[in-house]
């Protein structure tokens, strides 16, 4: 290896200094990967996750009405088997 070396591989870059005692130093910088999360793939996510929020208010609101619906036909007396047929 000569005085001052340079190792590059695997995206990783190494210099090491033959001429210090001990461990040689080594100084390291990783290659950034390039990012997959593109503005549209955000886009598309965001979209369903709205989609599901919407879908679950929808559904908060039928079991609301769902239980004013029992509540009201358990003051008439219908919810315990007394409804008038007549």
């Amino acid at each position: 290896m000569d005085e001052n070396s340079t190792m590059i591989g695997a995206g990783l870059t190494s210099q090491t200094d033959s001429k210090s005692e001990g461990a040689p130093r080594v100084m390291a910088r990783r290659v950034q990967p390039a990012p997959t999360i593109t503005p549209e793939k955000i886009g598309c996510v965001m979209a369903d996750v709205q989609a599901q929020i919407d879908g679950l208010q929808l559904y908060l609101i039928e079991l609301s009405l769902a239980k004013t619906r029992v509540t009201l036909l358990g003051e008439r007396g219908w919810g315990h088997g007394d409804r008038d047929l007549s």
